[in-house]
């Protein structure tokens, strides 16, 4: 699997994520897994992006995408 997919799957997952557990106001926002968690426009006060599950999502896919070829 190439590194793009990965992080656009990543990239996907870090928006689906936050938004599936409540968005702003729900139970994402309010646990630990907030931290690195950001509103990426200001014109959409819904909207969250969570890096770290990109970044890990990224890297863990590739890992084991690396492994498995």
């Amino acid at each position: 699997m190439k590194l793009t997919t990965c992080i656009l799957i990543g990239a996907v997952l870090g928006v689906a994520l936050p938004m599936f557990f409540g968005g702003p106001q729900g139970v994402w926002m309010r646990s630990v897994a907030s931290i690195g968690t950001i509103q990426p426009l200001a014109s959409s006060p819904g909207l969250l992006f969570s890096a770290p599950v990109m970044a890990l999502t990224a890297f863990g896919l590739k890992s084991l995408f690396a492994w498995h070829s």
